[in-house]
């Protein structure tokens, strides 16, 4: 992961995933498309570090929670799911 840093990497059970915050003017929906890109970047150095523990990076954008992305193992790009009633996912 020399060329890739990682926000914050959290671990849930045996599973690893990992946060890109994205912050200000760097998070509009505009970036989208470089956002993408280096999440995938960090998902392939998270499976080297992690193995198929890695999950995936979610892109948090915080000036706009409902752009927020999650990219997942082969590569897949998907909205966020908002959490369900009671704040449990």
């Amino acid at each position: 992961m020399a060329d890739v840093r990682l926000d914050i990497v959290w671990q849930r059970g045996a599973k690893f995933e990992a946060d890109e915050l994205k912050s200000g003017i760097s998070g509009g929906r505009s970036r989208r498309p470089a956002a993408i890109a280096q999440a995938k970047a960090e998902l392939r150095a998270g499976q080297q570090v992690f193995g198929a523990a890695f999950r995936g990076i979610r892109i948090v954008v915080l000036v706009d929670p409902a752009a927020s992305l999650v990219v997942r193992s082969g590569e897949r790009v998907e909205p966020i799911s908002p959490p369900k009633s009671g704040g449990q996912e």
